[in-house]
């Protein structure tokens, strides 16, 4: 399948960054086709805006010059338009997947929605950590992974959302 997921910024490692670029390295090493997008900041041009990981991972940091209080949203436009543009030269996404509602999970929305594509959205925070997964025929279902977190997080290991909330 080709997944492509997209995270606000690919700047900063920090502890979303490192998730997904875990995630990401998985996913690859199952066989899966990964494209990862994010936001790249103006003033770090030394990072390259595309390159491959070891593991076949295309990573894409869509750079935008801005200093207003509209950022957010141009970033998110920019974000929009490379994802679309990405996937209208090649094969497009079997499964878009965003980390945060807004505004990268706004974009896997309007991507999704203009491909006819399914798509997920993960929220990460310490009181919240929801998964909303649409079919792409705008039928959605959201899942409260917190408890699977915090148990995670005790054994040392990942979530398991196939986990039944009963168990």
């Amino acid at each position: 399948a080709r997944v492509t997921l997209i995270v606000r910024g690919l700047v900063v490692m920090g502890g979303i960054e490192v998730h997904i670029a875990g995630l990401c390295r998985f996913l690859a090493k199952a066989g899966h086709s990964v494209e990862l997008f994010g936001h790249a900041e103006a003033d770090l041009p030394d990072l390259p805006e595309h390159e491959e990981w070891p593991e076949g991972v295309l990573v894409h940091r869509v750079k935008t010059l801005y200093r207003s209080r509209l950022r957010r949203p141009i970033r998110a436009a920019a974000l929009l338009r490379a994802i679309l543009k990405a996937h209208q030269q090649r094969k497009p996404f079997d499964l878009l997947h965003a980390h945060n509602t807004y505004p990268v999970g706004v974009v896997a929305a309007l991507a999704a929605k203009t491909m006819r594509r399914p798509y997920g959205i993960t929220e990460h925070g310490d009181l919240l950590a929801v998964f909303i997964l649409n079919d792409g025929e705008g039928r959605a279902r959201e899942r409260d992974t917190s408890r699977h977190r915090c148990d995670a997080r005790r054994a040392g290991q990942g979530p398991d959302l196939d986990q039944d909330e009963d168990q």
